[in-house]
């Protein structure tokens, strides 16, 4: 059986300018860590509670139960309608138009979409899953 020995690594020796520099280096980025913990908590603590803001031209409509609260909701040109989902089951808010209607497509709970109505009239409009329970609700553009 052969044996084959390498010779033994030589470690690096350093001065002791060089071991103070490698120290301050090793500090610094202790320092540089800390900071980024302490960045990342205050962020994670200044959003813990975020605030919900609405733009000016938005109304909300709940859906639940069936049905879309309120029913019936007049706005003027240029609104913003905002379906949120307060139920536990899927729920659309689909235009009962054929030609240029619009559909929010599925919201799950506790989700919303929003649509901006520019023309003025009359949209009445359903959801696609409970429509034969009387889901249905109008918008009235002014």
């Amino acid at each position: 059986m052969l044996f084959v020995t390498y010779p033994a690594k030589r470690l690096p020796t350093y001065t002791n300018k060089q071991l103070t520099v490698m120290k301050a280096i090793q500090h610094l980025y202790h320092l540089v860590f800390a900071a980024i913990v302490a960045t990342m908590i205050f962020i994670s603590i200044s959003c813990s509670s975020p605030t919900v803001s609405s733009p000016v031209n938005e109304t909300l409509v709940g859906m639940k139960s069936d049905r879309f609260s309120p029913a019936t909701i007049t706005i003027s040109r240029g609104e913003t309608i905002t379906w949120v989902n307060d139920d536990t089951k899927i729920h659309t808010a689909t235009s009962d138009m054929t030609e240029g209607g619009w559909y929010t497509g599925d919201v799950a709970p506790a989700a919303a979409r929003s649509i901006t109505f520019h023309s003025p009239g009359t949209y009445p409009y359903h959801c696609t899953y409970h429509v034969s329970m009387g889901m249905r609700g109008t918008i009235i553009v002014k």
